[in-house]
Parts: C-alpha cells; structure tokens; sequence
C-alpha cells in the first residue's frame, strides 16, 4: 500500500513537471512571435527603426557623432550590435549583439544607443526600458 501511494506521489510530480514544461514553451513561443524593432537612439533622439524580423539579409552602416566619433552597426535577423566603434573603451562593441528588449547597447562617448522593443509595448523615455 506503501507503495501504491510511494508511485501516485512521483507520477503526479512528473505530471506537474509536465505541464509546467508545457505552460513555459507555450508562453516562450508566444512571446518570441511578437514582432521586435530596433530604435537607435543618438543624443535623445531616434535616428532609425529597424524591423529585426524582416531582415533577409545581414547589413552594416555607420552612425556619425556631432564628435566626430563613429559607431559601425550590424544588423541580422532577430539581431543588432555595434561591431566598430572610435570610443576608446569599445565597451559597445564587447556587448555584442542584442535580441531583445532586456538590456540596450550604448556608446556614451558617442551618445549613441540601440534597444529593442515589442511592437506592441512602448519605450519608458526615462529609464529606457519597457512599459507594461
């Protein structure tokens, strides 16, 4: 009997494992068919938007700083980073390439930065993050 209750213990944790499994690939899967577009953002203002899912073909371009200073930007499908830059700490370019809206790149010295965002959310001007 011992048993009997030993075994309906463990299958109804593995069935629960189950369905949390289920519940997660569900949400993920929904949550990356949401449309993502980059907003590259230079001295306070967006400079360009990019819609990241309708990229075909990876391309580059440069972003110019009233500085002087240059930011060479690589954009692929579901992807954007900054690969060349004429700051000195190059830190922008070590972030590598960004998916999504969690954390953005930015190059102070260029005053340049690039987030992602859902179509369907909108950016928080102050903190630079997603409003709910």
């Amino acid at each position: 009997m011992d048993n009997i209750k030993k075994n309906l213990k463990w299958t109804g944790v593995f069935l629960l494992l189950i369905m949390i499994c289920l519940f997660v690939s569900i949400i993920h899967s929904q949550l990356s068919e949401t449309a993502k577009t980059a907003q590259i953002i230079q001295d306070g203002q967006v400079i360009q938007t990019i819609d990241l899912q309708n990229v075909k073909e990876p391309y580059e371009f440069e972003i110019t700083a009233k500085n002087g200073g240059y930011n060479t930007v690589r954009v692929e499908n579901d992807k954007i980073g900054i690969i060349h830059a004429s700051c000195p700490d190059k830190i922008c370019v070590k972030q590598g390439f960004i998916t999504n809206g969690t954390l953005p790149i930015v190059c102070l010295p260029n005053k340049l930065s690039i987030v992602i965002v859902n179509n369907n959310d909108e950016l928080d001007a102050v903190t630079g993050g997603i409003m709910q």
